[in-house]
């Protein structure tokens, strides 16, 4: 909780609590990511920023990430400043926005291991986050299934990553941020 701190503004303008992810995801980083959320409620912040920077990690801590994120009320902003990554892709899209620097990506999401059963329930959780959040799930599966082909975007066996500007190209990202602030 010493990395997370909340932004208290002027009148008419937001109460944001931002809560870093720049490190592998992992059963610290859920419970991390719970407390925080908890300690934003309870501080009635406006919004949750989560400043994302990450080449992945667990995928059941990612989803417990998801749980948290997506059963709180306060409006959530993804802030990409590097890369999201592998789980982080799903980190992102649990998040009502998501906003990239101008230089991140996002994608290459494939399961460790590449088992049809774990690929197949992960590829369920990362088009069920896109579908909830309004982004294109076939999309988002190309990013964890090289089998994925869509004319235009991927290449028959390769993972889709994108820039900035195609994930905001590809409804994926909301706009683009030079920094946090």
């Amino acid at each position: 909780l010493s990395f997370s701190s909340i932004s208290l503004a002027s009148n008419n303008v937001d109460s944001v609590y931002v809560i870093p992810l720049r490190e592998e995801i992992t059963k610290a980083s859920e419970r991390y990511v719970e407390i925080s959320i908890g300690e934003a409620e309870r501080m009635e912040a406006d919004k949750i920023i989560i400043e994302l920077d990450t080449y992945g990690g667990l995928v059941d801590s990612a989803e417990k990430i998801k749980n948290h994120l997506n059963q709180t009320d306060i409006d959530t902003i993804c802030f990409i400043d590097s890369k999201a990554e592998s789980a982080g892709v799903l980190i992102a899209l649990s998040c009502d926005e998501i906003y990239m620097s101008p230089y991140s990506t996002i994608g290459s999401a494939e399961t460790i291991p590449n088992t049809e059963k774990v690929m197949s329930m992960w590829k369920a959780m990362l088009r069920n986050a896109a579908q909830n959040s309004g982004r294109d799930p076939q999309v988002v599966e190309a990013m964890a299934d090289s089998d994925v082909v869509i004319e235009g975007v991927t290449e028959p066996g390769k993972l889709l990553n994108l820039t900035t500007q195609e994930a905001i190209e590809l409804n994926i990202a909301d706009g683009t941020a030079d920094n946090l602030n």
